[in-house]
């Protein structure tokens, strides 16, 4: 697996919440320290993982159709992995997509969160799939 060390793009932004002006950031707990990613050539799946600085142990759950499976942290509801089924579809068409079908993945679980900090995380992470998408797909 290869492995690219992210950095956030601090987007702060002004927020006003009953009459007072805030200054809003994603923490560094909701944004990766970095990415790591390939293709397990056993399982026919190109495999995301994001480390962030205190995941170790987090249980997880799992959201999947039939090409991409998530995995989301029980507690923070942080993204820690993307699967992607390359051998069960078409792989050259897939190749090209690698990085499309990671975010629009992310995107449909972006739907379901509430959180702003934790939607700005999802962001984050889609923009840094886009940022890298020409070395993450080399890797296939």
């Amino acid at each position: 697996m290869k492995k690219i060390e992210l950095e956030l793009a601090r987007s702060v932004h002004k927020e006003k919440i009953k009459g007072i002006e805030f200054l809003v950031a994603i923490s560094p707990y909701f944004f990766p320290e970095y990415l790591r990613y390939g293709y397990d050539k056993d399982n026919g799946v190109f495999i995301f993982q994001f480390k962030y600085l205190d995941d170790a142990n987090e249980p997880r759950r799992k959201q999947s159709d039939n090409i991409v499976t998530l995995e989301i942290g029980q507690t923070t509801g942080r993204l820690l992995g993307i699967e992607l089924q390359v051998d069960k579809h078409n792989v050259d068409n897939i190749k090209l997509r690698i990085v499309e079908l990671a975010s629009n993945a992310i995107e449909r679980a972006e739907e379901r969160i509430e959180s702003r900090e934790l939607r700005s995380s999802y962001d984050a992470l889609k923009e840094s799939l886009r940022e890298h998408e020409n070395t993450i797909s080399e890797a296939l």
